[in-house]
Order: C-alpha cells, then sequence, then structure tokens
C-alpha cells in the first residue's frame, strides 16, 4: 500500500497478519486551528470524535471489502488547544479485511474518508491547516 500527502492530510497505510494481510491499518494526520477563542475546547473535541465514528460507520456499514466491526482512535487534546495555535490531530483505522483491497480501492475509500473528516472540520469551529 502506499502512502499519500492531500492537501490538508498525510494518509499512511499498513497491513497486518501472519499469512495473508487480513487486517488494514489507516493513519491519517492533519493540524487544525480553533476558530474561537474558549478558555475549554472539551465540547468541540468529544463532537469531532462522535461525528467521525458516525461518518466511519457510514463508510462501513455496507462496504464488500472490510468487516463493519472496526476498531479507530482519535488523538486530539483539548487540553494542548489553543487559539491561533495549531494543533495536531490523529486517527488510526483499523478494518480486517472480507477481501483483498488494490492500490486502487483504497484510494477510494481513503478519500471517502478525507471528504468525510473534511465536512465534520468544515461544520466544526475548527480550521485545517
Amino acid at each position: 500500500m502506499e502512502n499519500a500527502k492531500e492537501k490538508h492530510f498525510e494518509v499512511k497505510f499498513g497491513e497486518f497478519g501472519k499469512t495473508a494481510p487480513d487486517v488494514l491499518s489507516i493513519t491519517i494526520k492533519a493540524k487544525v486551528k480553533p476558530v474561537d477563542r474558549k478558555t475549554n475546547y472539551s465540547k468541540d473535541v468529544k463532537k469531532i470524535k462522535a461525528d467521525f465514528e458516525e461518518s466511519l460507520k457510514t463508510i462501513f456499514s455496507d462496504n464488500e471489502f472490510f468487516s463493519k466491526d472496526f476498531l479507530f482512535t482519535i488523538s486530539m487534546s483539548e487540553n494542548n488547544i489553543t487559539y491561533g495555535k495549531a494543533s495536531n490531530v490523529k486517527c488510526e483505522i483499523l478494518l480486517k479485511q472480507k477481501a483483498r483491497v488494490d492500490d486502487m480501492e483504497m484510494k477510494i475509500i481513503s478519500e471517502a474518508i478525507l471528504k468525510k473528516i473534511s465536512l465534520i472540520m468544515d461544520g466544526s469551529r475548527f480550521l485545517l491547516s
């Protein structure tokens, strides 16, 4: 699998499995800046995480390549967010493959994920930087 550098995202792919790769790993990194000056961004971060989880469920609920069960984490610390300063966001997704995914199919799936992330960030009080 190849890695990609999108406009605001760094995307890396990996595969795991003893005999054949049966688990696919997607790591997405980005930087965000808050639009509003606040003392606490915890509600904003929780909403982003919940919206992203729902988006992933939608993408993988009826997908011919992956099991609908997946693991994901989003590292976005509300304690380290400061107005006017870019903060790092990292998302890791682990997917169990039903069928072998080639690079073209992975590109389509990753573009769908990045589009969802962009929409979520556009609706949040953060800008991708």
